[in-house]
């Protein structure tokens, strides 16, 4: 009998002298400055290729960043990275003229809310708006969008070919389709995203990769409303957005984005606990700040225990007694209809939050809301179906 097989080495970990300099970024920080475009390829581009480099200096990037903290320039330029690793997704003809929307917030709010911003799509697309909602699975909370979509029935597993079907399902009459849905799921979307998953683990604390996803939709809605977990991060995430709208448009020019940054008693989104502050990123480039309380539309001042949610049984449960226009939860649906009357707006179907308030009330009122999730969760299910019998 000959000797045993030799083991399969392991492969060579790269050496000191191979791996990306990090410390003109790190100098650079230090001294509280804005990371270079070279930099920031150093750092970020390094990373989403799945080059390995001391996760002691990439956690102390981040770290830096956050402290001093991060520019609209550097969030654009990161996003910009991403998005150009991303796969992303296009309305076909005669479709691709049709505006999207998008509802989400950055989480790491650490609130454990029912899902608002879900509900609030959903509102949307019952009241005839098309919604690309980009989404992943909880990180601070119990129940993040995908887990109570699931929940729901709808199928996350879709391939980017495939994601856009349940929009597409809505009408064939083009180029104005009826009102629908769809969810894109991140990991699906974006796998360059996984390189950065083991100094995220290390660092257990918010960074810039907490606040990409909302800028990264793989269809590019170009209408949204969009929440932060701190009031800070609303001015540099609407500056970041509008410089990304300029580059979508090929010119100075930011083109057709019309969205909303917002922020709430510590909260992603608008909220029922107190004034929202924001900032409108209109057609045509210029930033507007805003606040709005719940007592300008009407609606009382509400703790937030009362907009609690639960794991993804019972917002799932919650969200549809909401969406048929049941009465058992009634701060959680005037919370919701709070968000979609913003995604109204920005969409156009109304001027202002007061007219797109009432429109989304009386939409979740009428029991729509429940209908555009069973045509959406069955749509997703003939899509998922369709892809698989390609395979």
């Amino acid at each position: 009998r000959g000797p045993p097989p030799r083991a399969t080495p392991p492969a060579p970990r790269a050496s000191a002298s191979s791996a990306p300099d990090l410390r003109p970024a790190l100098n650079a920080l230090l001294e509280r400055e804005e990371m270079t475009a070279k930099q920031m390829d150093e750092v970020f581009g390094a990373l989403l290729r799945g080059e390995e480099m001391p996760v002691e200096q990439v956690a102390a990037v981040l770290a830096l960043m956050r402290a001093k903290p991060e520019s609209p320039a550097e969030i654009a330029g990161v996003a910009r990275l991403y998005r150009g690793e991303m796969a992303a997704v296009a309305l076909p003809k005669p479709f691709e003229t049709a505006t999207l929307l998008d509802i989400v917030g950055t989480g790491g709010d650490g609130a454990s809310t029912l899902n608002i911003s879900t509900g609030a799509s959903i509102l949307c697309a019952a009241a005839g708006c098309l919604v690309a909602k980009h989404g992943n699975r909880s990180v601070s909370s119990q129940c993040g969008s995908a887990d109570v979509l699931e929940r729901l029935g709808v199928s996350l597993d879709l391939p980017p070919s495939h994601v856009l079907r349940p929009l597409l399902a809505a009408s064939s009459a083009a180029p104005n389709p009826a009102g629908a849905i769809t969810f894109m799921f991140a990991p699906n979307h974006h796998p360059a995203m996984r390189h950065v998953g083991p100094v995220r683990r290390a660092l257990r604390v918010r960074t810039i990769f907490n606040m990409l996803g909302p800028l990264m939709n793989p269809a590019r809605a170009t209408r949204g409303v969009i929440g932060v977990w701190d009031a800070r991060l609303v001015e540099p995430v609407a500056a970041a957005l509008a410089m990304l709208a300029r580059e979508d448009n090929g010119a100075s020019d930011p083109g057709d984005v019309d969205a909303l940054v917002v922020h709430s008693e510590g909260l992603d989104e608008f909220s029922l606990t107190g004034p929202t502050v924001g900032v409108r990123v209109r057609r045509g480039g210029s930033l507007e700040r805003f606040e709005l309380s719940p007592t300008d539309l009407g609606i009382p001042l509400t703790p937030i225990e009362r907009l609690k949610g639960g794991d993804a049984e019972y917002n799932a449960l919650a969200l549809r007694e909401i969406l048929a226009g049941g009465g058992g939860f009634p701060e959680a649906a005037d919370a919701i209809a709070l968000n979609a009357a913003a995604g109204l707006m920005v969409y156009g179907m109304e001027d202002n939050m007061r007219d797109a308030f009432d429109r989304a009330r009386e939409v979740l009122r009428s029991g729509r809301g429940i209908a555009t999730l069973e045509t959406w969760a069955a749509s997703s299910q003939a899509a998922k179906a369709e892809a698989d019998a390609r395979k």
